[in-house]
């Protein structure tokens, strides 16, 4: 049977490099967006134009209903799902003294309680197919353990989802689904756009990381596909930093 995997977030960025990975080892995926349709079916258009088994899906995930519709979806397109990517995210850059209510509520609903969503929803699709590997990854940010100006609330719910991990390894083995996490550190990606100063903060950051480079998606969606592989199973629960040492100085 054909392996099915769903990238939440894959119309650009992070998501995008690790959807092309896993089309390029034979799997259909689906391309998860909620708002840029255009960017979205580019990135489809361009995968199908490469004869790579692409789907496109497009979900609110910080909607419930939404995102039981988009797994009824796949069970109807599909009738199974092996590898679930937990990569789409966004949030409020603010000081904490600057943060409302709705910023909170907007980052934790896409963030934390969409991961878990998605999570949850997926289970069914995954015991439903073969008794093969199944595998859920879901990509957080070294913010969850470091101070990032401006990034309380994002980094809160990205440690949330790394404590979420290490429950969902212990409580979905029974299933034969595997979880961890894939934790980046400054990822070149439109993400930096935040930073006030994008330039300064990457010239600091190459300066003092070890690998003297910024962290490339690629690096990221490199990791991911070795834990959507069997030679995987004695890694569970763990989040694995990608950042190039950054955290070691």
């Amino acid at each position: 049977m054909e392996k099915i995997a769903l990238v939440t977030g894959s119309s650009r960025g992070i998501g995008k490099v690790i959807a092309e990975k896993l089309l390029l080892e034979g799997y259909t995926v689906y391309l998860h967006y909620c708002m840029n349709e255009e960017i979205a079916k580019n990135t489809y258009m361009d995968f199908l134009k490469r004869d790579l088994k692409a789907k496109l899906i497009c979900s609110d995930i910080s909607n419930e209903e939404e995102i039981k519709q988009m797994f009824q979806t796949i069970q109807e397109e599909s009738g199974y799902l092996d590898v679930l990517i937990n990569n789409a995210a966004t949030g409020v850059h603010k000081n904490i003294t600057d943060i409302r209510k709705r910023d909170w509520d907007f980052t934790f609903e896409v963030n934390a309680r969409g991961t878990f969503l998605c999570s949850k929803y997926a289970v069914p699709l995954m015991k439903a197919g073969t008794k093969g590997y199944k595998a859920i990854v879901n990509i957080t940010s070294t913010g969850s353990q470091r101070f990032i100006p401006g990034y309380s609330l994002i980094g809160g719910t990205k440690a949330y989802i790394e404590n979420l991990t290490k429950y969902l390894a212990c409580e979905l083995s029974g299933y034969g689904i595997n979880v961890n996490a894939v934790s980046g550190g400054l990822v070149e990606t439109d993400s930096l756009n935040y930073f006030q100063d994008k330039k300064l903060v990457m010239e600091e950051f190459i300066k003092r990381v070890p690998a003297g480079r910024m962290v490339l998606p690629e690096d990221i969606a490199n990791l991911v596909l070795v834990l959507c592989d069997s030679k995987s199973e004695m890694i569970r629960g763990q989040t694995i930093i990608v950042d190039g040492g950054a955290s070691l100085v």
